[in-house]
């Protein structure tokens, strides 16, 4: 995903954290980031109020009305339930899973908002396997406050669970592990939330939350939590990597952990991507969605509420690639100015483009050929002469009875194409140059009407 930009809120109990992104040419930056406490005594409702001036705050002074937002609650929050469906319903899932949910979770459809995602196709077996989110209405409605008081559209809602395994998935020590467990814990003292996760193929597969009062209670929690987790890994010969992210008391819980021999301890360390600590793990994880493709897509937000997508950005990508092309041509000199039918072509070429920009489709295939263009100028920009600087030579070269009408380049060499008195001439004076070689006719000279020799030139450029 070029040029896009999206924001990741996590809204938890005592803190809110915020996480800015922006992407461009396969990077992807953490453009600002804030993390802020919040008095866990106050009313829920009176924080999310607060959280909704905290965000306000932060949208303005960075300018990311245009991005995505995606907004994330606690895995505490909802239910979720693993599920495996015959093959067949996977036309209409989710109607599907409308008419059957009270089997599913203990609550009215009337009363619930639900996603869900295919985390697994067996074909040989003739099911799916479902991962379905579930969240009260009466909860889900109170995070709406903070969308209205903003007043901007939200993208997605989502949980920290898969908030985690995104993070996971792009975090350049984690990002190759296919197969993994995960824990985190929530707050900033001993005695909060423990979180569980297995991840098999990069796709949650289990999640559970439990709460602990205090240290003594961690032992007990660890061993009766990771016997379920160990069952997903009981055919695995190998040691299971487990990740874990806290900003508390890491070698109190470590002490603990270490204990459970079958796994291969790791602290994914945040600052490897930009983030200043564990706690703003969510916020980047959401954030993630907008800029990059990501495994988990559960989005609790109803449909009719999303914020749509905007195609702006793909409007101002053209646009300055647009200008960088023309830009490039006029920085060679008043002479260049005079080439222009090149310049027409380039702007017809730019308008055809923006045309395309109605088929998203039809942009990633452009998209992709821009960029092996623009990789390309960059290369020669690194080890060969300059373009710029052979169109000047050629320009200076050639007399002012000649003129040309087209100018291409490639791996092979480059190609002119114009009209001059004499085209034979050309040949004697751009081999003069010492930026170029192996001058020769690529076509038979023709005359025009007007007794101009038309000429189809390629040569080779030295290094």
């Amino acid at each position: 995903m070029l040029f896009q930009s999206g924001l990741g809120i996590f809204i938890h109990e005592d803190r809110l954290s915020v996480v800015y992104l922006k992407s461009s040419f396969n990077t992807i930056k953490v453009e600002n980031q804030a993390d802020y406490s919040l008095d866990s005594n106050k009313p829920f409702k009176e924080r999310m109020l607060i959280c909704a001036d905290l965000i306000h705050n932060f949208i303005k002074s960075n300018n990311v009305e245009s991005s995505d937002i995606f907004l994330g609650i606690p895995r505490e929050s909802v239910i979720l339930k693993d599920l495996e469906l015959p093959l067949a319903v996977k036309e209409n899932l989710r109607s599907t899973l409308e008419y059957k949910i009270e089997t599913y979770v203990p609550l009215k459809v009337e009363n619930i908002y639900f996603d869900y995602q295919i985390i697994e196709e067996d074909k040989q077996h003739n099911h799916l396997k479902i991962l379905l989110v579930v969240v009260q209405k009466d909860i889900l409605d109170v995070y709406f406050r903070v969308k209205d008081r903003l007043g901007i559209g939200l993208t997605g809602i989502s949980i920290d669970s898969t908030a985690y395994v995104n993070y996971l998935a792009y975090h350049p020590v984690t990002s190759q592990e296919s197969n993994y467990v995960f824990v985190y814990e929530t707050g900033r003292r001993i005695g909060s939330m423990l979180h569980f996760g297995v991840v098999i193929n990069k796709m949650l597969q289990y999640s559970r939350s439990v709460s602990i009062s205090g240290e003594n209670d961690i032992a007990g929690a660890l061993s009766k939590e990771l016997r379920p987790v160990k069952e997903f890994f009981a055919n695995n010969p190998d040691t299971v990597k487990l990740f874990y992210m806290s900003d508390s008391d890491e070698k109190t819980f470590l002490s603990h952990l270490e204990v459970h021999e079958e796994f291969q301890i790791q602290i994914p360390d945040p600052v490897l991507v930009g983030i200043a600590n564990s706690s703003m793990i969510p916020a980047m994880g959401l954030a993630l969605e907008s800029v990059k493709k990501v495994p988990m897509q559960i989005n609790l937000l109803p449909v009719p509420l999303r914020k749509r997508p905007s195609r702006k950005v793909y409007y101002i990508m053209f646009a300055l690639i647009g200008l960088f092309i023309i830009s490039g041509i006029t920085w060679g000199g008043s002479k260049i100015m005079r080439q222009s039918m090149v310049l027409n072509h380039l702007n017809a070429e730019t308008e055809r483009l923006a045309a395309e920009v109605k088929d998203i489709d039809s942009i990633k295939n452009n998209i992709k050929d821009l960029e092996i263009r623009i990789e390309y100028l960059d290369k020669m920009g690194r080890g060969r002469v300059p373009l710029i600087e052979v169109l000047k030579e050629v320009t200076e070269r050639i007399p002012e009875t000649a003129w040309l009408q087209d100018f291409n380049y490639d791996e092979k060499g480059v190609q002119i194409y114009g009209y001059a008195d004499s085209a034979s001439d050309l040949i004697s004076l751009l081999e003069a140059s010492p930026l170029l070689s192996e001058v020769v006719f690529l076509a038979t000279i023709t005359r025009g009407q007007d007794g101009k020799e038309r000429f189809r030139i390629g040569f080779k450029i030295n290094t």
